[in-house]
């Protein structure tokens, strides 16, 4: 028998199958376990600093439901003293009640100057001329801004 015969009466060779995708190997497996894992604890913070900061929108919801009310009597626009009520409820809120129930007149002036932002601002002033006679030098869209900046703001 010739060589050339035999190999020829072999059968062709065959081809390996493709090696598949699925199942994936263990460390694939761990990768994606530790992605769901820090995706859960990152979607937990991110509701919970929500929920935490729900305050704030509700205040400013009810700072530019203040700024829409117009007022009733001509002699006297109560804006400002309501939305000195609306700061004093968000601090409130966000501070130590015992250090922040005390505080009126120019150390309150000096609290809400602590918010970034409103360091320099002299619309906070008008927490000054809540109890005087006379009508507030500031007009209700900047004490508006003020009061929204430091609602931002504050912490």
């Amino acid at each position: 028998m010739n060589s050339l015969d035999a190999l020829s009466q072999l059968n062709p060779l065959r081809e390996p199958s493709a090696i598949s995708w699925w199942p994936p190997a263990i460390g694939w497996w761990v990768i994606f376990c530790l992605v769901i894992i820090l995706m859960s604890i990152l979607l937990f913070a991110l509701f919970r600093r929500y929920k935490k900061q729900s305050y704030r929108r509700h205040a400013i919801f009810a700072l530019d439901k203040l700024l829409l009310e117009s007022s009733s009597q001509a002699e006297y626009d109560p804006f400002p003293s309501k939305v000195n009520v609306l700061l004093k409820t968000v601090a409130l809120k966000a501070y130590d009640k015992k250090e922040i129930a005390t505080l009126y007149g120019t150390n309150w002036l000096n609290f809400l100057k602590l918010a970034p932002g409103c360091e320099n601002s002299q619309v906070s002033n008008f927490v000054l001329e809540l109890y005087q006679p006379e009508e507030s030098s500031f007009t209700r869209n900047e004490i508006y801004s003020f009061a929204r900046t430091w609602i931002k703001m504050h912490k």
